[in-house]
């Protein structure tokens, strides 16, 4: 599933749930809640192969940005 994200965002997840972000417009990104830190990214490429620790996943950013979720 993709979803659309804009700014601080709260997912209900699953431990080992694998998710990517994808980054558009966001700055200062950060997570709760995934295996691998986030960080402002330069490369569409750089956000994707994370996963889920939790039964939710915190998103902090400032902008726009996509997540995807594998169910």
């Amino acid at each position: 599933m993709f979803l659309p994200c804009k700014d601080t965002s709260t997912l209900h997840t699953f431990p080992g749930q694998q998710l990517s972000v994808f980054n558009f417009t966001a700055t200062g990104i950060s997570a709760q809640g995934v295996a691998y830190p986030l960080r402002d990214f330069t490369s569409w490429w750089q956000g994707t192969l994370n996963e889920a620790t939790a039964s939710e996943v915190t998103i902090r950013a400032t902008g726009e940005y996509l997540v995807y979720l594998n169910y």
